[in-house]
């Protein structure tokens, strides 16, 4: 059986509040990318379910006996903590409600894009080979690999193709595979170019041109009403800018509304992951995404 906003009632149906942390066993380990902004989510999570669940009473949807709809984010952190924990966050000294045994820190830099201008492709790998670093460049199909290996190797960039995957130290290897990016590790003297870095096809300059044109730059740029696009969550309509106090700071969010009682609280430091919905003035009804859902991710899935 399935109907809408059906996770809110769970804890009704099952007689407790289950989470992520009931699917990871005892030695599982647990990798979170930057545990501050999760933190930070979680408590702004907690706010907009106190909001749903007094709309819920008030609709009389639900008992008013009922006092949360998911288990507390302290428990939670509480319980991830308790495992074989692994934190990724750029900035090591920020604080967090997670728990550490010790810090490692190491250096990352992001790929840079060719877009396409090979010559600066080859100056970068030519200077990684005289420094000694493993490089390992993804291609997606053999015969793309073959023909990057072709003017590698004619540019004086000794190359070659890895039909399994392995590769030795301090040799430029190219595999069949994709990444959404590249990255480089100075420590380790390794990098990793992705065929994204190298060519840009037309569609995706197209794309990438579109979407900055776009990107809400500021709350000013949308008024109530208006229908936007989160990266994440897709299509909902921002009715407003509500002031949330959580820990004793107080910020601005976006309010945006999304299918049925879902809502969504946009921080907005976070105005980067918004964009104004190109299709409004062209649809006379517009179909908002439902929270939680595969809908946008198929969406999403179907234009690429």
């Amino acid at each position: 059986m399935y109907f809408p906003s059906i996770d809110k009632y769970i804890s009704l149906i099952y007689g407790s509040i289950p989470s992520l942390s009931d699917y990871f066993r005892a030695h599982d380990a647990v990798f979170i990318i930057d545990p501050k902004r999760i933190s930070e989510r979680i408590k702004t999570f907690e706010w907009e379910m106190g909001e749903v669940l007094t709309e819920l009473k008030n609709g009389g949807f639900i008992g008013t006996e009922k006092t949360v709809l998911y288990k507390p984010g302290a428990e939670l952190i509480r319980d991830i903590s308790a495992k074989r924990l692994i934190a990724l966050e750029i900035l090591s000294h920020t604080r967090n409600d997670f728990s550490f045994k010790r810090l490692e820190s190491f250096i990352t830099k992001t790929a840079v894009s060719f877009h396409g201008k090979l010559e600066y492709l080859y100056e970068d790998l030519l200077h990684w080979q005289s420094e000694g670093y493993t490089v390992v460049v993804l291609a997606a199909t053999r015969g793309r690999a073959e023909n990057l290996s072709g003017v590698f190797n004619e540019r004086g960039i000794r190359t070659r193709i890895s039909s399994d995957g392995e590769f030795e130290k301090g040799e430029i290897v190219i595999i069949r595979g994709s990444q959404s990016a590249g990255f480089e590790y100075p420590e380790i003297k390794f990098a990793l170019v992705s065929e994204k870095e190298i060519f840009e096809s037309r569609r995706s300059r197209d794309r990438r041109r579109r979407d900055n044109a776009n990107r809400i730059k500021s709350y000013n740029d949308i008024s109530p009403g208006d229908y936007v696009v989160h990266l994440t969550h897709g299509v909902g309509e921002y009715t407003g800018i509500t002031k949330m106090s959580v820990d004793g700071v107080s910020k601005d969010y976006l309010k945006i509304k999304y299918k049925g009682t879902d809502v969504l609280y946009v921080p907005v430091d976070q105005l980067d992951m918004l964009y104004k919905y190109s299709g409004a003035g062209e649809e006379k009804t517009v179909k908002l995404n439902r929270l939680g859902t595969q809908e946008w991710t198929k969406t999403k899935a179907k234009v690429r």
